[in-house]
C-alpha cells in the first residue's frame, strides 16, 4: 500500500495523519487561526515517529474543502507545496465526506443508521450540505455537496431521519433544520486519519498532478488557479 500524508484544515481542527493501511499515526490539534503555523510541525512530528523521509512518500491527501476559506487554502497551498517539492501526486478529498466518515465510525455500533446527513456552518444563514448512504464499499455521496440557505433548507427525501446519522455544527448551529428524530454525532469532524483513508480506499485513480491541485468552495466562483490556469492567463 502507498505511503500517504494527509492533511485537513476545512474545520476549527488542524489535523495531520500519516499512514500506508498497514499503520497510522494522526494529530489533530483545536486551535483555530492557527492552523498555517501548526500544519508543517504536526508532519515533521509523524515522520519522525514513523522513521520516514518525505521522500519516502507515495501520495500527499488533502482535504479540500468546503469549509473554511483560508483553512482549505492552507491545505491545499502546503500539500501542492510539498508535492512540488517532492515531485508526487495528491489526492483531493472533499471534507465533508471526511467528516461523515469519522461520524460514520464513531457510530460504527448503530447498526440501523443507513446515511449520514452532514450541514456544516457557512455563514450568512448558509450551510454546506450533503447526504452520504451506507454501501457495502463504505460511503457513497447523494447526491454532490452543495449549498443551501437555512431558512430553505428541506431535510433529504430519500432517508429517514430515524436511522440518519447526523454530522457537523450546522445541526447545533441552526437547531430549526435539526429533525426530531435522527443522531447527532456531535463529537464528529473532518479529520487527517479520514482523509487518508478516503485517500488509500480511491488508490491511484484518484491521484492528481499538484499542479491542478484547487479548493472547493461551492459558494461563488474560486478565485484560485491552478499553474496551467496561470500559464493560460499569461499567455
Amino acid at each position: 500500500m502507498p505511503l500517504i500524508l494527509a492533511i485537513e484544515a476545512s474545520g476549527p481542527r488542524c489535523s495531520v495523519a500519516l499512514g500506508d493501511g498497514t499503520f497510522l499515526l494522526e494529530r489533530t490539534l483545536h486551535r483555530p487561526r492557527e492552523h498555517h503555523a501548526l500544519v508543517l510541525p504536526l508532519a515533521s512530528e509523524l515522520l519522525a515517529e514513523a522513521g520516514k523521509h518525505p521522500s519516502g512518500l507515495d501520495a500527499i491527501a488533502f482535504g479540500r474543502g468546503p469549509g473554511s476559506f483560508t483553512g482549505v487554502r492552507i491545505a491545499v497551498s502546503f500539500a501542492q507545496g510539498l508535492g512540488f517539492a517532492l515531485s508526487r501526486p495528491l489526492v483531493p478529498v472533499c471534507s465533508l465526506h471526511a467528516l461523515a466518515l469519522d461520524a460514520h465510525r464513531l457510530a460504527a455500533l448503530n447498526s440501523v443508521a443507513t446515511h449520514v446527513a452532514v450541514a456544516v456552518d457557512a455563514h450568512m444563514g448558509e450551510i454546506y450540505c450533503a447526504l452520504f448512504g451506507r454501501t457495502e464499499k463504505g460511503l457513497g455521496v447523494l447526491p454532490a455537496a452543495n449549498l443551501q440557505r437555512v431558512d430553505e433548507h428541506v431535510f433529504p427525501e430519500n432517508c429517514e431521519a430515524a436511522t440518519t446519522l447526523l454530522a457537523g455544527d450546522g445541526w447545533t448551529q441552526y437547531p430549526s433544520i435539526r429533525p426530531a428524530e435522527g443522531l447527532l454525532v456531535a463529537e464528529a469532524g473532518p479529520v487527517a486519519g479520514r482523509v487518508l483513508a478516503i485517500a488509500l480506499d480511491a488508490g491511484p485513480a484518484a491521484w492528481i498532478d499538484a499542479r491542478q491541485a484547487e479548493p472547493s468552495y461551492v459558494r461563488g466562483v474560486s478565485a484560485w488557479k491552478t499553474r496551467e490556469a496561470q500559464a493560460a492567463a499569461r499567455g
